[in-house]
């Protein structure tokens, strides 16, 4: 149904007259709050509601689309509010439901976070809440998502990257913020770990799909040189961190870049931290 309706939308299948009723009906139920206590039913019908609100958003935003601006100021502002509050207030976690099907409540939910941080209205105040956001959903997890909803998270970052509202500065500072720098031996700790090293190799494989990028490092001037396309981004190497071994057991330290040995771009995420800070993630326990 969803693809559906997605085809209606984004082929301009009905008529704005049509798309204004359904915002309308939506501003009026308010449906991400729906029966937001309760599980099953009541949260295919949030998720399903955030799948369509980010349709919307997305023409919104789309100057190409014969939809653009369906929403008024007020309205997108409540929209993206709502949106951003969702994932704070859910709590379902199922994905797919034997009965339901797919209900997938914080996949779509990233997918609208996603939408809304790469929306060119979108302010930094928003996007910064929606870290906020991201950032709590790992480290308040007490279970692992199963079907790789911690990747939606990271699409949702990159969209913010790929757009232009989510600067390469901001993302680095809120990485340095995260901590996860023991393991308690439990079992859930070991999960939150994974589930985010899941959704930085995310971020990092589609902007090593999306971005063409040189690494040249000059001995002579001790410096980095990281070309994404015609951005070129320098900096002392003794200020660069390796983030995580993502797929790995490796621990890297700071330590002069000539000593780190990379034995492939692949499995790693490089963050490039502007201050002496890095995130330290222990081995797996085995």
């Amino acid at each position: 149904m969803s693809n559906l309706f997605g085809q209606f939308i984004f082929e301009q299948l009905i008529t704005k007259e049509q798309l204004r009723w359904l915002i309308e009906k939506m501003n009026v139920t308010n449906p991400l709050e729906y029966r937001i206590e309760e599980t099953g039913s009541a949260t295919a019908y949030r998720s399903f509601s955030a799948l369509v609100m980010g349709m919307i958003l997305q023409v919104d935003g789309d100057q190409t689309s014969g939809y653009d601006s369906c929403l008024t100021s007020s309205e997108r502002v409540t929209w993206i509010q709502n949106g951003i509050r969702y994932l704070k207030r859910e709590k379902d976690r199922t994905g797919y439901d034997e009965k339901l099907g797919w209900v997938h409540a914080f996949a779509h939910g990233a997918d609208l976070l996603g939408t809304i941080i790469s929306h060119p209205k979108c302010t930094q105040e928003y996007v910064v809440e929606a870290l906020e956001v991201i950032s709590d959903i790992f480290q308040k997890s007490q279970q692992p998502f199963i079907d790789e909803e911690e990747k939606r998270l990271g699409l949702a970052i990159f969209f913010g990257i790929e757009s232009g509202n989510l600067s390469q500065k901001l993302l680095c500072e809120w990485i340095k913020k995260q901590r996860f720098e023991e393991l308690d031996g439990s079992r859930e700790s070991y999960q939150r770990l994974a589930m985010y090293k899941s959704f930085l190799a995310t971020i990092y494989f589609k902007m090593e799909i999306k971005l063409s990028y040189i690494l040249i490092f000059s001995k002579s001037k001790s410096v980095l040189y990281v070309s994404f396309q015609s951005s070129i981004f320098l900096m002392q190497y003794n200020t660069i961190f390796l983030i995580s071994y993502l797929l790995s057991a490796s621990i890297f330290c700071p330590c002069s870049l000539a000593r780190v040995r990379v034995l492939s771009l692949s499995p790693f995420l490089f963050c490039f931290l502007h201050s002496g800070c890095l995130l330290y993630t222990s081995p797996s326990p085995r």
